[in-house]
């Protein structure tokens, strides 16, 4: 039993209280005797030596919480619908059972009486899904019960997030038939309803930037203008057509624009690729500008597995090919394939390994040498930590 005192000091030469707590720890409960009243699926000696309470070990209340959530798993695991019931005695000082409650319970010695009511065991039973109209059967069903096995609602309640994870689905709910009927039924049919959300998508963006000052440079040595000729004109000719009304009989004079790049990216993705839950990605993005057609062209098609062989696993495959003539300092051929595997770690943290196989070659314009192709291995793990609420 612990003792706690507390004192107050306040030094005459500080304007701060300080506050110094003693606490005795003193003899800490025990647990003396721990018996379970059981039906006939288990033995107390089968089942006491799985549960944090032990004879002769320490005793409190969370012990005690932590011991009946592991009775309840068992018989969950195995279809029961189980109820318990705890009660106790004190010793050291004398607490009748009546008047015991192990969560306000002194005593330095207690006894522990759990009582299990197994109640009705169930079996899984028919499994129904409703809604899927393209997300195949075998995907919502995997990770259920199999017909005739216990109804492990733990089991049940780890499927239905997994569902959920997909991101294929708007809405998954679950219906139980015959679960709490009178007499109950021993086989208990599953519904799961679901409502498929939009999964196929297509962008199309266009965007400008300027290239770097080394790219500028050299198209400024082969051309002696930052922008084509011809585009010049055509720009300069709109801008003094559009002013003239403004200014009068101006004459015309040629203005000499900087060169800039025009990227686009065309993207299809398909969340439900399929109907197997798997995503498929193909973008293209291209990049032109006004003194070359071909500057930038890249093919990143990606295939992600968010439930990679059965598992909590994601895989993303991403065969890539790319020739970057204006957003590296070199330009550069490479093409490749490129993985990542990654998995939650806990609720909120999540553990990635990316790697990316390739062959890549460079040409550089300073000194015009060109490199051959190279083959090349990157290796990168990151730790991601994500506890939105999406």
């Amino acid at each position: 039993l612990a003792e706690v005192a507390s004192v107050v000091i306040k030094p005459e030469w500080e304007n701060a209280v300080r506050i110094v707590i003693r606490i005795n720890a003193g003899e800490g409960s025990r647990l003396k005797t721990l018996r379970i009243k059981v039906m006939p699926a288990f033995s107390p000696d089968d089942l006491l030596p799985d549960l944090p309470l032990h004879p002769g070990g320490p005793f409190s209340s969370s012990l005690v919480r932590g011991s009946v959530y592991s009775l309840e798993e068992i018989y969950r695991e195995l279809g029961y619908s189980m109820g318990t019931k705890v009660t106790c005695r004190g010793y050291e000082p004398e607490v009748a059972e009546d008047d015991c409650d192990v969560e306000k319970v002194r005593s330095l010695r207690v006894d522990v009486i759990i009582s299990v009511d197994e109640g009705a065991r169930h079996l899984m039973g028919e499994f129904l899904v409703v809604g899927n109209l393209k997300t195949r059967w075998g995907v919502i069903e995997r990770d259920f019960p199999r017909q005739g096995e216990p109804l492990d609602r733990g089991k049940v309640d780890e499927a239905m997030r997994r569902l959920r994870n997909l991101g294929v689905f708007s809405s998954v709910r679950l219906v139980t038939i015959g679960e709490d009927e009178e007499p109950p039924r021993e086989q208990v049919a599953l519904v799961v309803r679901v409502e498929e959300a939009a999964t196929k998508f297509t962008y199309l963006s266009f965007g400008f930037q300027t290239m770097q000052e080394s790219k500028l440079a050299e198209d400024q040595r082969q051309t002696n203008v930052e922008m084509h000729p011809l585009a010049a004109d055509v720009l300069s000719s709109s801008l003094h057509n559009t002013g003239a009304p403004l200014s009068g009989s101006a004459s015309f004079q040629g203005i000499i624009f900087p060169d800039v790049l025009l990227m686009t990216e065309l993207s299809y993705s398909d969340f439900n690729f399929m109907g197997l839950g798997k995503t498929v990605s193909l973008p293209v993005s291209y990049g032109m500008s006004t003194t070359n057609p071909f500057r930038y062209f890249a093919f990143t098609p990606s295939y992600i597995d968010r439930r990679f062989l059965s598992s909590d696993f994601t895989m993303r495959v991403t065969p890539l090919y790319i020739n970057d003539k204006v957003l590296k300092a070199l330009d550069t051929k490479e093409y490749g394939v490129e993985t990542q595997f990654s998995r939650p770690l806990l609720e909120g943290i999540f553990l990635s390994l990316r790697t990316k196989f390739s062959n890549i070659s460079w040409l550089d314009h300073e000194t015009n040498l060109e490199e051959p192709y190279q083959f090349k291995v990157e290796a990168s793990p990151t730790v991601r930590f994500d506890w939105g609420d999406y």
